[in-house]
C-alpha cells in the first residue's frame, strides 16, 4: 500500500517534469523511511502539455527526498524536500519543432481535463443523494478514508535554492538577454488554529473542519539581465556552478522574503455565511522594492512580441521553408501565402448546409453517447465511443464541457428525487454525535381579511363546524397568491 502512494504521487505529480524518475526501487528506501533521489534532470518536454512557444533547455533537481515516518504514521508528518531546483527556459527553435507531439499532449490533457469534470459531477450527485462516492475512489489519492486525509493535509514541503531562468536569442538578433527567478527556501506546514505547527488529527471529519496552513517565503528575487551569456550548454557540474552564483544580476525585484497564512474551510456543504469565505489569506510582506530601466522594459517588449510571433508560427512549421529569406525569398513568399490561404480555407470549407447538418447530428449523438455513458459507466458500447472520440479530437474543452453539462442535466432529470424515509429511530442521544432528523409537513396554510362579515362566535358547535369548512373566496384567492409567487 505504501509503495503504491508513493509512486502514484511521484508518477502523478512529477513524472512529467523529471527524467529518468524509475519508481520500481521504492522498496529499498521505504523500508527504511526515506526515498531519496539525486540529480534528477529535467524533461525536455516538460512544458509540451501548455501548448505555449517554450522549451526546457537544461535543467536539473539535485535532490529530491521524502522522509515517511514508517512507524507513526498517524502521529507525525511526511516531509518532501526538493533541493537545487535548476531550470533554463528558451523559445522554441521552428525547425525542430514537433507538432503532432505537442497536439498529442494538449489532446491528453483535454481528456484529463474532462475527466476531472466528470468526477466532480458524480462527487456532487453523491454528497446530494447521501451516499459515499466510490466509482471516483480509484486512486491511492481518495479521500474516503480518514487515514489518507490525515497524510495528505499534514504533508510539510520543503524547497531550498530555486533558480529558474529564460534567456532569449531570437527576439534581437546578435544580442543575448536573460531573466530568472530565484527563491532561497520556501516551506509550508500545516497549523492549529493559533498558526502553531503540530500535526492535525482527524481532518474534514465535521461540517465546520477547517485546515490551517502557514507559508515561508525567503528571499524570493527576480532578475533581468541586458548583457548575459548563455548557460544552457553548460555540463551539469559547470551549470551547477554557475547557478550557485547569484552575484552580477540586474534585479527589478529585490530579495523579499513573506509569510502567508491560509484558512480554509473543508466541507464540502455550502457555507451559511455569506461573510465567511471558504478560502482566506493573511500575507505579511515588509517590502517589494521594484527597479525597472529603459533597456529592460524594451527588451521586455521584445521578447513578447517574439512569443506572439512564434505562438502563431509553430501551426505552420512543417510548411516552414529552410534557409535565409535573402536566399530563398520565392519558398518564403509561398510560405506566407499558403498560412494566410489555410486560414481562410478553415473559415470558409464549413461554411455550408450540409456540414452544419452533420455537426448538429454528431453533436446530439454525442450528448446520447455521453448521457448513456453516465447512466451506465462499466457498459460502455463501442460505437458510443467512436462517436465521443470523433468530436474530442477537433472541438475545444469548452465545447465539450458545454456538451457534457447537457448530458449531466438530462441525466439529473431522469433520476429519480430520493424522498424522505419515516422510520422509528433507535437508541437517540446514546453518542456524542448522534443526530435527531425531523420532517416537518405542513399542507394548505391560508391568511384571509374578510372587509365584509358576521360574528360567529354565538353559533352552536355544530354550526360553527359547518362555517370554518367554507373558505371565503378572499382567502382563496390569498392562497391561490401565494402559490402562484412561490412558483417563482
Amino acid at each position: 500500500m505504501l509503495e503504491g502512494l508513493v509512486a502514484w504521487v511521484l508518477n502523478t505529480y512529477c513524472g512529467q517534469y523529471l527524467e529518468d524518475l524509475n519508481t520500481d526501487q521504492l522498496s529499498i528506501g521505504l523500508l527504511k523511511g526515506e526515498l531519496e533521489l539525486e540529480d534528477v534532470p529535467l524533461r525536455k518536454d516538460a512544458l509540451r502539455h501548455l501548448d505555449i512557444p517554450l522549451q526546457v533547455v537544461s535543467g536539473f533537481v539535485g535532490r529530491v527526498k521524502i522522509q515517511i515516518p514508517v512507524t507513526r504514521l498517524r502521529s507525525e508528518p511526511w516531509v518532501v524536500v526538493l533541493e537545487h531546483l535548476y531550470g533554463v527556459v528558451a523559445p522554441i527553435e521552428l525547425d525542430k519543432y514537433n507538432k503532432d507531439a505537442a497536439e498529442e499532449a494538449c489532446f491528453l490533457r483535454k481528456l484529463s481535463q474532462l475527466d476531472t469534470l466528470e468526477a466532480s459531477w458524480r462527487a456532487d450527485q453523491a454528497a446530494k443523494a447521501g451516499e459515499p462516492y466510490a466509482a471516483a475512489a480509484t486512486s491511492w489519492f481518495s479521500f474516503g478514508t480518514s487515514f489518507l486525509t490525515n497524510i495528505i493535509e499534514n504533508i510539510q514541503l520543503q524547497i531550498h535554492d530555486v533558480h529558474l531562468r529564460f534567456e532569449d536569442t531570437q527576439s534581437i538578433p546578435g544580442q543575448v538577454f536573460a531573466c530568472g527567478l530565484t527563491v532561497r527556501a520556501l516551506a509550508v506546514h500545516s497549523t492549529d488554529s493559533n498558526w502553531i505547527p503540530t500535526f492535525v488529527q482527524n481532518v474534514g471529519t465535521s461540517e465546520d473542519a477547517v485546515s490551517h496552513k502557514v507559508l515561508e517565503l525567503t528571499e524570493l528575487a527576480f532578475y533581468w539581465d541586458t548583457r548575459s551569456q548563455c548557460c544552457s550548454q553548460l555540463s551539469l557540474p559547470e551549470l551547477k556552478d554557475w547557478f550557485s552564483d547569484q552575484s552580477g544580476h540586474e534585479h527589478i525585484v529585490e530579495p523579499v522574503s513573506a509569510m502567508a497564512c491560509l484558512r480554509r474551510h473543508l466541507t464540502p456543504s455550502p457555507l451559511k455565511s455569506r461573510t465567511t469565505p471558504r478560502l482566506s489569506c493573511h500575507l505579511t510582506m515588509p517590502t517589494f522594492p521594484v527597479h525597472l530601466t529603459d533597456e529592460q522594459y524594451s527588451q521586455m517588449v521584445q521578447t513578447t512580441r517574439l512569443y506572439d510571433r512564434l505562438d502563431k508560427a509553430k501551426h505552420y512549421c512543417q510548411l516552414r521553408p529552410v534557409g535565409l529569406v535573402k536566399d530563398n525569398a520565392t519558398d518564403w513568399w509561398q510560405y506566407a501565402m499558403q498560412c494566410h490561404l489555410d486560414n481562410i480555407h478553415a473559415k470558409y470549407v464549413n461554411a455550408n448546409w450540409d456540414f452544419v447538418l452533420e455537426r448538429s447530428s454528431d453533436l446530439v449523438k454525442y450528448v446520447d453517447a455521453y448521457t448513456q455513458q453516465l447512466l451506465q459507466p462499466n457498459t460502455v458500447l463501442i460505437s458510443n465511443k467512436q462517436i465521443m472520440n470523433k468530436l474530442e479530437q477537433v472541438l475545444g474543452f469548452s465545447e465539450l464541457k458545454a456538451l457534457r453539462e447537457v448530458a449531466m442535466r438530462r441525466v439529473e432529470e431522469l433520476t429519480p428525487k430520493h424522498s424522505p424515509v419515516h422510520t422509528f429511530v433507535q437508541n437517540v442521544g446514546t453518542s456524542e454525535d448522534a443526530v435527531s432528523h425531523k420532517v416537518l409537513e405542513l399542507t394548505e396554510l391560508a391568511f384571509y381579511w374578510d372587509t365584509r362579515s358576521q360574528c360567529c362566535s354565538q353559533l352552536s358547535l355544530p354550526e360553527l363546524k359547518v362555517n370554518s369548512g367554507v373558505i371565503p373566496h378572499v382567502s382563496r384567492a390569498v392562497i391561490l397568491y401565494l402559490r402562484v409567487a412561490s412558483s417563482f
